[in-house]
């Protein structure tokens, strides 16, 4: 049968239940096993003051136990970025259910009896706006509901903007409650010029401007061998403590066996006593190491309160002389102690600083004006909470950082203009029939088989869902490592707006094929042809958005309840190696809360109500599955949030 039909439906449908049933048996079976309360109930251990009771055992007790949660407490347990998720997710229900009520009881009868004589209007077109006649008089009633449903769409947006400002302002003006007071009073300050670079002149720049508001001001202070010294040292640290575990507490004089070296990366020829007291010498010596370069920074920064900064500028060396070694001498001549400060100066004073008032109203005023009359410096805004900033990346550049998001958005622009190479290429991969050919050595099953058709749908499935989960992690590490940006909130909206913008090509894959550059010539030479195709192929695309949207919500939205990917990882640790001879530090890594990156989260979810919004009258029988969606979605990101997942920065809503 041509085009859309309910055997895929239905295929899609039966298979999503039954393996979300077998996950979501696992998850009851689970959830109350007290050897795998890091996965089901780790936020109690990591925020035990914004955790709420542990659900009851009961077969679906867990449900009943995230609804009793008020929206209120629910704010206060969770945050409000998280609070505000949940949110959009209840309205995306309240959209869907109330649009899938009147879907079900007068569109989609209304459609089935459409009695459209054409051939096409057969099997899965009998319930969608196909099965209506040309220029008839029943065009009107989805026309009505669309004005309708565009209106109670619009009522619910509004609702929600009149409940996220009372929010928002509240958060602008009290922070989270978790969060130190100090920095709502902070500003971030970028691009310091050279002669400020120092916690002395900072302090006397801001004073002059703001008399008698300045509580304290800090440059941000670039320390890699520091760095390196207390990174090698957490490692001997890590090294020590799994030893000592790994015999139970005990240092027994006896060599070392084989998983005790691997874990402890030590030598064979050690007796467990003797690797001890060596790495116990190695840490020794590494926090020798780590105080005295800490107190020579110390000293050489209250030193530099007392030198000129402009002089010590005028003699600093470019990055390119000192790489090629060509300096004026005359710059230094006979003054080398000064050269010397200069050079170790222009080595680790950066360009990004901290500045703390005693008033909101002073520090809004900071953020507003042109504090330096010269472009792109001292460049202020209000400060993360330090729980917020990736602080390796602090002391970056922001020019350089602005030139290497260039170089990113360019990379990340192409390859949505090609996006369909890569997915070309996962589905070549995929193509059976060609592995059979280029690989004759390889089993597969014959074409007739079940076995053959069931792989021939889901292997190009599944290597495509691969790729859609490498993507948000690539850009996360580009924004990360690439860029280095300085907060989580900022990697969070530098990931959501690219991973948005692959879900676009996502789309425009679906409905017109090929890549978005093969088809810039026609958009630029007939765009009114282009939405034309647009608009025809939205119809024949809707079983593959019905597909995507059962799997999600019948096996997807189980997989996140159930934790099955954690609660797999932790038994295969545990296989490796038993508990008791673990680390305490290692044991308590895995009651850290993790937390949900919107970037990630809120693409899928957005583009899920989009489908809702454009289908609702087209094929009206999605809708009452959206409405499953977001409902299940509620209940099972609000569980999550009230017991697994703990956000480690606090955006106040900023999405």
């Amino acid at each position: 049968e041509d085009g859309p039909s309910w055997s895929g439906v239905t295929t899609s449908l039966l298979l999503s239940v039954i393996q979300g049933s077998v996950v979501y048996a696992l998850f009851e079976v689970f959830r109350s096993k007290q050897s795998l309360e890091s996965c089901y109930n780790k936020k109690s251990f990591s925020k035990p003051h914004r955790t709420p009771e542990k659900p009851g055992s009961k077969i679906f007790g867990w449900i009943f136990s995230t609804l009793r949660v008020k929206d209120r407490e629910t704010l206060q347990y969770v945050g409000l970025d998280t609070y505000l998720f949940l949110r959009f997710l209840m309205m995306g229900f309240k959209i869907t259910s109330i649009s899938g009520f009147f879907c079900l009881v007068v569109l989609i009868p209304f459609y089935r009896f459409g009695e459209n004589p054409s051939s096409s209007s057969t099997g899965y077109n009998t319930y969608t706006m196909d099965n209506l006649p040309d220029n008839n008089w029943k065009l009107w009633i989805p026309l009505i509901f669309w004005v309708s449903f565009v209106s109670m769409v619009l009522y619910f947006m509004n609702l929600e903007w009149e409940e996220y400002m009372p929010l928002r302002q509240h958060f602008l003006a009290y922070g989270d409650v978790d969060a130190p007071v100090n920095y709502r009073y902070t500003l971030l300050v970028e691009e310091i010029p050279w002669e400020k670079r120092s916690k002395n002149e900072l302090s006397k720049y801001f004073s002059k401007l703001f008399p008698g508001a300045l509580v304290d001001a800090y440059l941000c202070i670039d320390l890699k061998e520091l760095d390196k010294v207390l990174q090698k040292r957490d490692d001997i640290r890590n090294k020590i403590e799994n030893l000592v575990a790994s015999q139970e507490g005990r240092i027994p004089e006896q060599k070392i066996g084989e998983n005790e070296i691997k874990s402890a990366g030590l030598f064979k020829r050690d007796t467990v006593c003797e690797a001890y007291c060596r790495l116990q010498d190695e840490l020794k010596n590494l926090n020798e190491s780590a105080a005295l370069k800490y107190n020579e920074t110390l000293q050489f920064l209250t030193n530099l309160n007392g030198e000129n900064l402009s002089e010590l500028k005028a003699i600093v060396p470019s990055k390119a002389k000192k790489m090629t070694g060509i300096v004026k001498k005359e710059k230094f001549e006979g003054n080398e102690q000064k050269f010397k400060i200069a050079n170790e100066w222009s080595e680790i004073a950066s360009g990004t600083g901290f500045v703390t008032f005693n008033s909101l109203t002073v520090k809004q005023s900071a953020i507003q004006c042109e504090l330096s009359g010269v472009l792109d410096n001292m460049v202020t805004q209000s400060a993360p909470e330090p729980s917020n900033i990736l602080w390796e990346n602090v002391t970056m550049s922001q020019t350089i950082q602005k030139t290497l998001r260039n170089q990113a958005n360019i990379l990340w622009t192409l390859g949505i203009l090609f996006w369909s190479i890569p997915v070309a290429f996962t589905q070549a991969i995929a193509n059976l029939e060609g592995l059979r050919e280029d690989f004759p050595w390889l089993w597969i099953p014959d074409q007739d088989s079940a076995l053959y058709g069931l792989l021939s749908g889901y292997l190009p499935v599944i290597l495509y869902l691969l790729l859609m989960i490498l993507l948000p992690i690539v850009i996360t590490l580009s924004a990360t490592k690439f860029i280095r940006m300085k907060s989580l909130t900022e990697i969070d909206y530098y990931l959501f707006k690219w991973h948005f913008g692959f879900q676009i090509a996502n789309l425009w894959l679906i409905l017109i094929g090929g890549s978005i550059f093969n088809q810039l010539d026609d958009l630029l030479s007939d765009a009114s042809g282009v939405i034309e195709t647009i608009a025809s192929a939205i119809p024949g695309a809707s079983q593959f958005f019905f597909n995507i949207l059962l799997v999600d919500t019948f096996f997807g939205l189980v997989m996140e309840l159930s934790q099955i990917v954690p609660v797999v990882i932790l038994f295969i640790l545990r296989t490796i190696k038993k508990d008791e001879k673990r680390s305490q530090r290692d044991l308590n890594s895995r009651y850290d809360a993790e937390s949900l990156v919107w970037g990630k989260l809120f693409p899928p979810i957005i583009f899920k109500l989009l489908v809702g919004l454009v289908y609702v009258c087209i094929v009206p029988v999605i809708q009452p599955v959206c409405a499953v969606y977001f409902g299940l979605a509620f209940l099972i990101y609000k569980n999550n949030a009230l017991h697994v997942y703990g956000q480690k920065a606090e955006g106040g809503g900023a999405y």
